[in-house]
């Protein structure tokens, strides 16, 4: 409202930048709250809104079915690699990691053959791959019942 009580009247959207196209709010502050929006919004037909709306779904729907398979991965490995501490763990950067941290403590020999702390892949197939090779090793490893001559 102005100081005389009266609305002042609503400016026409000003064009996208770049696309001649109006928006379907003005460019500068809003003629009711005063504010400037936050993005503008381009004037889209009932079927690209349609179809956005669709392909949000749809990565929506993707996204969970790959976080499913994801926690189902997690959980095979922890039930077929008991002696490891498996998680998912992102970075810094926001990238995804499959960490695997073996619950016993190394030993110089198993170290020798190659065993390893900390196992860490970029997805779980990679991770199943070296955790299985891991275990490979420390089933090769001598028992130390057996290195010691037995038991009397």
């Amino acid at each position: 409202m102005d100081s005389h009580g009266s609305v002042p009247p609503m400016r026409a959207p000003a064009p996208v930048p770049g696309t001649g196209a109006p928006t379907s709010r003005p460019a500068g502050p809003d003629t009711v709250t005063g504010c400037r929006p936050a993005v503008e919004i381009p004037n889209l037909s009932g079927q690209e809104i349609q179809q956005a709306v669709a392909r949000a779904a749809f990565a929506a729907r993707l996204g969970a079915a790959r976080e499913q398979h994801a926690i189902r991965t997690l959980e095979q490995l922890r039930a077929s690699y008991p002696g490891w501490h498996i998680e998912r763990r992102r970075d810094d950067a926001g990238r995804e990691w499959w960490v695997a941290v073996l619950l016993a403590a190394i030993t110089p020999e198993m170290h020798e053959a190659g065993v390893v702390g900390t196992v860490q892949k970029q997805d779980g197939g990679t991770l199943a791959d070296s955790l299985a090779w891991q275990s490979s090793l420390l089933r090769n490893m001598p028992s130390p019942a057996a290195e010691s001559g037995g038991t009397r």
